[in-house]
């Protein structure tokens, strides 16, 4: 099946639809005697015909050919909340997976993450997604990739996000091979920490702050994704950090980046994010993750026991550079680390890069 054939799905859909219900079928019985499998293809958009009249032509051909992509979710080509046309997946994660769909109405992609079977059947576990994204909804920043809907529909729940279009730092630390500079380092980190202050000031943890989630625009803007599960935090009783409680906390994230309070206890808050964010920083330094171990369980060992190596102490790098390094990304050091993102952002920007 090609883009001609795609063409004539389309083509004899448009005529179909302008038809009333009751002549559609004698209609395509005709029209598509000798090629079933057109009719069958116009019969299944008939059904979603709402969306699909607002349909552009690439539209239909593109996610049409998706169909026919491995495809084990069954997700490709359909349609959700009669809103999103699903293009194609981007990607997928220990408990999520995130799709590509076009806004049919606005002509718009979009990324539409959902939690994986079987935690997207636990009752508590959608209450809690669902909950957690709509918290996300209300962080607005230049630097953070924007959640804009969350949608529960049938047996599956979506968070509506941002499509960012670039790379991940993932991809640009695998690709590249060797410790960014100075230069290279500092509007990456600057603008990361941007994001982790202005989620903090709403009183948001990230807990998966990572390479992965971390999306370099051609432009050179960054975009930290995943906020849709960022967790609460609670109100403490005194200084500038927040905490969770015991009661709604669910162990998450990737152990590479997390903090050593995050797998030992319930109790953390944002430093949580910021020893995350200086584990990223001494990979774009050293081009070494410092905790990365032959198992999952090895790497939580050496987080929760092991230092950093100090080898980027003799990098070319200015020593206010290093310092959050340090603190930021000691799993013994909680206490030395700075409270708040803003504190980050601005160490920082008076190394003289702005945003």
């Amino acid at each position: 099946m090609n883009e001609k054939f795609w063409a004539q799905v389309e083509e004899t859909f448009f005529e179909a639809v302008e038809l009333p219900k009751e002549a559609r079928t004698t209609f395509l019985n005709q029209v598509c005697a000798e090629w079933p499998e057109i009719q069958r293809e116009v019969e299944s958009l008939l059904q979603h015909e709402a969306a699909a009249k607002q349909l552009n032509p690439s539209a239909v051909v593109a996610a049409a050919a998706e169909l026919f992509t491995e495809d084990e979710s069954g997700l490709i080509g359909t349609v959700v909340a009669d809103k999103y046309l699903i293009r194609s997946c981007l990607g997928t994660g220990g408990s999520g997976e995130v799709y590509l769909a076009d806004h049919i109405a606005l002509d718009t992609p979009f990324a539409l993450k959902r939690p994986k079977t079987p935690l997207g059947s636990d009752p508590q576990y959608r209450k809690r997604f669902v909950q957690e994204a709509r918290r996300a909804v209300l962080l607005k920043h230049d630097n953070v990739a924007r959640v804009h809907d969350v949608i529960d529909v049938g047996e599956d729940v979506f968070i509506v996000m941002e499509y960012v279009e670039g790379t991940t730092l993932r991809t640009r630390l695998d690709d590249r091979g060797r410790p960014f500079t100075t230069d290279e380092f500092l509007p990456i980190a600057t603008q990361c920490a941007a994001a982790l202050a202005a989620a903090h000031e709403k009183h948001l943890v990230h807990l998966d702050v990572k390479p992965g989630n971390i999306m370099l625009t051609p432009a050179g803007q960054v975009k930290v994704c995943d906020f849709g599960v960022a967790r609460r935090l609670s109100a403490d009783t005194g200084g500038d950090t927040t905490c969770t409680s015991k009661a709604d906390w669910t162990f998450a994230g990737t152990p590479a980046y997390m903090a050593p309070e995050v797998i030992l206890s319930h109790q953390f808050d944002e430093r949580a994010d910021l020893f995350s964010l200086g584990t990223v920083f001494y990979e774009m330094l050293t081009a070494r993750n410092p905790f990365t171990a032959d198992t999952p369980v090895a790497t939580t060992a050496r987080v929760v026991w092991s230092l950093p190596n100090r080898h980027f102490r003799h990098l070319a790098t200015p020593p206010c550079t290093r310092s959050p390094l340090l603190t930021a990304g000691d799993p013994l050091q909680k206490a030395a680390r700075p409270e708040l993102g803003t504190r980050v952002l601005n160490h920082l920007l008076d190394l003289g890069w702005f945003t």
